[in-house]
């Protein structure tokens, strides 16, 4: 019995130190980077703008809509849709989305 006890521990270890290369090995893979060549064909479909507190303040906050194709060098076409936040204070502020 003490041999087989023995054997399963040395298997168990095996397995755990494979599964910690492996595991690394798969996030060394994941932080690789990838350029990619595109063109993009996009409409704004809906914006709308809010004003925050008082308006004469000129501080706004804005939703933005956008649908179309994007073209990737491979000569994949595929739908492409985003949201844009904007956040605009007396003509000057930030977009994201």
């Amino acid at each position: 019995m003490k041999r087989r006890a023995g054997a399963s521990k040395w298997i168990l270890l095996a397995t755990l130190v494979s599964t910690l290369l492996l595991s690394s090995a798969i996030i060394a893979g994941a932080q690789t980077q990838t350029t990619v060549h595109f063109k993009a064909i996009i409409n704004e479909v809906t914006s709308n703008f809010y004003p925050v507190g008082d308006p004469a303040d000129g501080h706004f906050f804005g939703v933005s809509l956008k649908r179309g194709l994007t073209i990737f060098e491979t000569g994949e076409i595929v739908p492409t849709s985003s949201i844009e936040y904007i956040d605009i204070s007396k003509g000057v502020g930030t977009t994201s989305g």
